[in-house]
């Protein structure tokens, strides 16, 4: 069937994924421009394109806003085809467009220059023209240039179209704070129909501005279904899918390379069906010298699934498939979590389960007959640094020394905990902690006596805790002296990170391993980075004090005490439960303790 060129350009100035298929024009990898004509396609759609364009069409025919985030690798052509759709934008309807890039001005000009290309080379006949010096067309439409290195980027007016470009690459020092120059953007632009922002990036770990971002977009199914989570729709193009990205097996090689798979390897064939050929182009890319064997790396540039190439660029401190063995063992007693008080009854202490608002800690396990337990206790830094936006915190966990049990090795594992974010006075910090170690067969307490450490053993003292003493060489007579707590040194500090990176590195390995079940101490875990000169720290934005704590736990398990009571918890009446929490509601005792 032969389509008159009038019904083409009528398509093509109503629809983008028209426009692009008949007058697109691109550069090339070998630098050449390669046009697109009525009749005559040369560059073509790859999936993420086509999802760009099924998006952003739904969106304009459901009269909603259209919010985009791409999740890329290399050579996916993902800005070129965000630019593409800010140009068709413009020439459509009268519009203001930003365009804004990392904090180098080289990825602006870039960008600038591949929206220059779609103007001088579209034969479309719009009845429009465009300046590109001014960046004006002479239907009133207007593209604007903003760098994130500029804390009031955006600050120029509305914006009907935003396309950002590797914003987890955006600068967090100072007064430049990605997270506010991407909100102050957003604020920008109006949430009406034929608005549209799209927002694509590389990973580069789990933190900052886009992963945050990212992890609240739903996919365009879900957004369909009704679900609309931050509001934004995630599309991602993982690199097999890329038919480029072959290598052609000789004889007797695929059969070769299935039969020496690796454990990566191994999960693409069985979780994505990948190709004997695109297997064989992964090997020969890691093992050249852009990767020099580096899977961590080639996961980054190359992700195969959402999750990985997060891990893989964070340079985090503990190893990825050491964290998903240890969360995958944590989620077994995760399933059982109780939410409540330990209240002192008949000279001891008894648990209570209520609701999630009037509860102070949680229990992931019971104690047992013969385990041993240590409560372990990190202190906020101190008084002045519980307020403002981001203010520390107290890090309180029960855990369980590892052991034998049977036939069978148990590694340590957090099996309680004040609940979190904790920021009680000193006094009724010590209160619990108390009660906590009474639970667990009065067992030892792990305390950081750096900092407000001093002041919470102070606080503490009328209940006479069974504190944790280390041993302190006292060099001129050759003895030892006993001090109660865990001084943290950067020596010790050092020590105990060093720790867990073993444990978490051999979980899994009889005598090693840790068990966690605490999604809150999960995930600092996994927000624990080595920063620019080796140190490991918290990546910005979040806190390591369950990291420390957790560190602290296992280096002073050998100091725990031996439960010798079971305890049992006493349940309380569904009517009693519901009548509790709706009273710590009405008293606001449940949001002023724990906002």
């Amino acid at each position: 069937m032969v389509v008159s060129r009038e019904l083409i350009e009528a398509a093509a100035m109503r629809d983008e994924g028209a426009w692009w298929e008949n007058f697109a024009a691109i550069t090339i990898k070998e630098g050449e421009v390669e046009r697109n004509a009525p009749g005559s396609q040369r560059v073509f759609h790859n999936r993420l394109q086509d999802d760009l364009c099924e998006i952003e069409r739904w969106c304009r025919e459901q009269g909603v806003p259209c919010r985009i985030i791409g999740l890329k690798g290399r050579q996916t052509w993902l800005t070129t085809k965000s630019i593409g759709k800010a140009y068709h934008r413009l020439r459509r309807r009268r519009a203001k467009a930003c365009v804004i890039g990392d904090e180098y001005e080289k990825s602006v000009k870039n960008m600038v220059a591949m929206f220059d290309l779609y103007a001088k080379e579209d034969r479309c006949p719009w009845g429009s023209t465009y300046d590109a010096p001014s960046k004006q067309f002479s239907n009133g439409s207007l593209l604007v240039t903003e760098t994130a290195n500029d804390p009031r980027a955006g600050a120029s007016g509305t914006f009907q179209v935003v396309v950002a470009t590797e914003v987890a690459f955006w600068p967090d020092t100072g007064v430049r704070s990605s997270q506010k120059v991407l909100a102050a953007l957003l604020n920008c632009v109006p949430k009406k129909a034929d608005t549209l922002v799209i927002l694509e990036s590389t990973a580069n770990g789990m933190q900052g501005a886009y992963y945050d971002t990212y992890q609240g977009a739903v996919t365009f199914d879900e957004f369909k279904a009704g679900k609309r989570g931050n509001g934004f729709i995630k599309v991602f193009f993982p690199w097999f899918e890329h038919e480029e990205y072959r290598t052609l097996c000789m004889e007797g090689e695929a059969a070769e390379i299935m039969g020496s798979l690796t454990d990566r390897e191994q999960s693409l064939v069985e979780k994505s069906h990948v190709c004997v050929e695109a297997l064989k182009w992964r090997r020969e890319k890691i093992a050249g010298p852009e990767f020099n064997g580096d899977e961590d790396f080639f996961d980054q540039e190359y992700p195969p699934d959402e999750h990985s190439c997060f891990l893989a660029s964070g340079r985090m401190a503990f190893t990825v498939e050491g964290l998903e063995r240890v969360e995958a063992d944590g989620a077994m007693l995760r399933r059982d979590v109780l939410a409540g008080c330990v209240d002192r009854a008949g000279g001891g202490v008894v648990f209570r389960a209520t609701g999630e608002v009037e509860s102070w800690c949680k229990i992931y396990k019971l104690p047992e007959e013969g385990r041993r337990y240590g409560v372990i206790v990190d202190p906020a830094t101190g008084v002045e640094r519980a307020k403002g936006e981001d203010p520390d915190r107290h890090s309180v966990l029960v855990v369980e020394a590892g052991d034998v049990v049977g036939d069978r090795w148990c590694p340590p594992a957090v099996v309680a905990r004040v609940r979190p974010p904790c920021y009680v006075a000193l006094n009724l910090l010590a209160d619990w902690v108390d009660r906590l170690s009474w639970f667990y067969g009065r067992c030892i307490v792990t305390l950081e006596i750096n900092n407000s450490g001093l002041a919470l053993y102070e606080a503490a003292r009328p209940f006479t805790l069974p504190f944790y003493k280390r041993k302190v060489p006292n060099f001129r007579g050759g003895t030892e002296t006993e001090m109660v707590g865990w001084d943290t040194s950067e020596a010790t500090r050092r020590f105990l990170v060093e720790t867990l990176q073993r444990a978490i590195r051999l979980h899994g390995q009889w005598g090693e391993g840790v068990s966690v079940s605490c999604e809150h101490a999960m995930l600092e875990l996994r927000k624990f980075v080595l920063n620019a000169k080796g140190r490991a720290e918290a990546a910005r934005g979040y806190h390591d004090d369950d990291v420390m704590a957790l560190g602290m736990g296992l280096a002073t398990q050998g100091a725990f005490t031996r439960f010798s009571r079971v305890a049992v918890p006493r349940a309380v009446p569904p009517d009693l439960l519901a009548l509790e929490a709706a009273m710590a509601r009405a008293s606001g005792v449940g949001s002023a303790q724990w906002s």
